[in-house]
């Protein structure tokens, strides 16, 4: 394997840390709800429905614009992804192991 030259390392480096920059900033500035779907993977409505029923607490996760636009604030969406991380089973079924373990299948039809 060819090494790298120093000088190419420290370019890279330096490029490295001005995406990092711009990934903490990114993370400071609130979003659209648009713009937070292409991040987060959730779909728009998915978005609104959490802020709607209360899921995404505002001013936590999401606040008002002085144009009556609801913003994401990603470092809150953060927070509450980190603190809601666990895997849901819903909408599983249960895998073939389980079925040989226990002998009965237990997920609800």
């Amino acid at each position: 394997m060819k090494a790298i030259p120093d000088t190419e390392l420290e370019m890279i480096k330096a490029a490295l840390k001005r995406i990092e920059e711009q990934l903490k900033q990114t993370a400071r500035e609130p979003c659209t709800i648009k713009k937070a779907s292409e991040i987060t993977g959730y779909s728009e409505s998915a978005i609104r429905n959490k802020i709607n029923i209360g899921m995404w607490p505002e001013d936590v996760v999401w606040k008002w614009g002085p144009d009556a636009v609801q913003l994401i604030l990603m470092e809150g969406y953060s927070k509450w992804a980190r603190q809601h991380g666990k895997a849901s089973m819903r909408g599983r079924h249960s895998s073939a192991s389980t079925l040989c373990l226990t002998g009965t299948n237990t997920s609800s039809r």
